[in-house]
């Protein structure tokens, strides 16, 4: 007998480890979600953007006084950059941890791109903090005043602007390269038509590309390139000259320029018009997931009230419906 109670409290005892190990795993879990809740919250949001827009301002106040090294007002700016760096820590922290339920949602949280440029950020916070005699350390302190690209992850306006500009990269560069193309077979023709009269802009094709962009940013190219190389008395050469700068500013400077601009709005438009359709379809879906209940078309009457007297006769209406004894 003292055997099978010996068993007997062998599996309780078990049985309350388990039950004590269930019990915490579910405070946990609750506890995720509600970080989860709360992180996603509007007013959470607004304190992030906040604290972001409020380092970033630091950033600009300090790089406008530049404080003396060991300065009373330096100590401030470093105060401030510490703080600072703590609350985004945190701030990462806290997500990685509400994002660690279960594989798939912690590899989404940590592939996404804004999720990467977070912990970036708050990595080079943490090293230009941690350590003083690191090589490059200024460098890296540099790098902080990137945390102000973190409000296109929480303002949904300025994301969307970003990712369709993301998407327009391709096309654009694809454009991008026709243009550099043309650029470059001018400024080959410049260098060997032109390197006897002009050797600073165009001696070599280095400087002759330069030259050619200088152009195209509308700089000065008809009183200062164009003019110095006309030559008194030959009007065939300064045609020439001439003609071979205008048909570059309206080729490149005005076709292709206005191409890229073309190509870059038009993948822009598009990628705004399918996000639009994409978080239509997702509403759309998440509407369909909604189960009506039994009850539901009854309480959805006695919602819409205007005044208690009105919600008692829609009551007894109901009940009316619903009383089938004769």
């Amino acid at each position: 007998a003292w055997i099978e109670g010996l068993h007997l409290a062998m599996e309780n005892n078990q049985r309350e480890k388990v039950v004590n190990k269930v019990s915490k795993l579910k405070i946990l879990a609750n506890f995720r979600n509600r970080s989860r809740i709360i992180l996603k919250s509007v007013q959470f949001q607004a304190f992030v953007t906040l604290v972001i827009l409020a380092a970033f301002v630091t950033s600009l106040i300090q790089a406008e006084m530049l404080p003396p090294q060991g300065s009373n007002t330096d100590r401030l700016f470093s105060g401030l950059e510490t703080a600072f760096t703590l609350l985004f820590t945190t701030e990462l922290t806290c997500n990685i941890f509400a994002h660690s339920g279960s594989r798939r949602q912690f590899w989404l949280y940590i592939t996404d791109p804004w999720n990467i440029f977070d912990m970036i950020i708050v990595c080079i916070g943490l090293t230009a903090e941690v350590v003083d005699n690191f090589p490059g350390l200024n460098v890296l302190r540099l790098f902080r005043v990137f945390r102000i690209v973190r409000l296109f992850k929480w303002l949904t306006s300025l994301r969307r602007v970003v990712n369709a500009i993301s998407a327009a990269m391709v096309p654009v560069l694809n454009t991008f390269l026709i243009l550099f193309l043309a650029t470059c077979i001018y400024a080959v023709l410049g260098t060997v038509l032109f390197k006897d009269r002009d050797e600073e802009l165009f001696g070599r094709f280095s400087a002759s590309l330069f030259t050619m962009f200088q152009i195209l940013t509308g700089d000065a190219w008809g009183s200062y390139v164009t003019r110095s190389l006309w030559i008194d008395g030959k009007t065939s050469w300064n045609g020439f000259v001439s003609f071979f700068f205008i048909s570059y500013v309206l080729l490149v400077g005005i076709i292709l320029v206005n191409i890229v601009v073309a190509v870059l709005l038009d993948e822009f438009i598009s990628s705004v018009f399918w996000d639009k359709q994409r978080k239509k379809q997702e509403e759309l879906d998440k509407a369909e997931k909604v189960v009506e209940g039994v009850l539901d078309p009854l309480l959805r009457v006695l919602v819409h009230f205007n005044s208690p007297d009105d919600l008692a006769l829609h009551i007894k209406e109901l009940f009316a419906m619903l009383d089938t004894d004769e």
